[in-house]
């Protein structure tokens, strides 16, 4: 007897999309921002990527992470806007910003992060492969347990 194959229909999470509009704004919104263009000043760069940012539980989309790589790699200490997201995504939106003050060394990549609701950049910060990142967008404050 041979076995019989069920094929099975996987669903795929409905992720959103950036639009081509979308792509160009968030990138001249990262640009264009004062701390980012301070630290981009007299530096050659160019824009690697643009990705949508969303949320976790319902996939709504936020805006953009863009993608700056150095030329040459920077020595940056710095008061870098930062976010915590709100895990539950029941605040709006779902994070808080604040700064954290800190040394990055070999800073290849800038990772901005770009709320296209609200039209502006809230998170800047190093890319994975510089020393003593932050912790940053990707380790979330439970806003729920801080009674928030």
């Amino acid at each position: 007897m041979t076995p019989r194959v069920i094929e099975q229909e996987t669903q795929k999470p409905n992720i959103p999309e950036l639009t081509e509009d979308e792509r160009s704004e968030a990138t001249a919104l990262a640009i264009n921002n004062p701390f980012v263009a301070q630290i981009l000043a007299d530096r050659e760069c160019s824009v690697s990527s643009v990705g949508v940012w969303h949320t976790s539980r319902e996939l709504q989309k936020i805006g953009a992470v863009v993608i700056i790589s150095l030329a040459q790699p920077a020595t940056l200490e710095l008061d870098w806007p930062t976010i915590d997201f709100d895990r539950t995504e029941l605040t709006t939106p779902p994070y808080q910003q604040r700064t954290e003050h800190y040394l990055a060394t070999g800073v290849q990549r800038l990772v901005v992060m770009v709320d296209l609701r609200r039209g502006e950049v809230v998170s800047v910060g190093p890319g994975p492969e510089a020393g003593t990142p932050p912790r940053s967008f990707t380790d979330p404050i439970d806003f729920d347990a801080l009674g928030r």
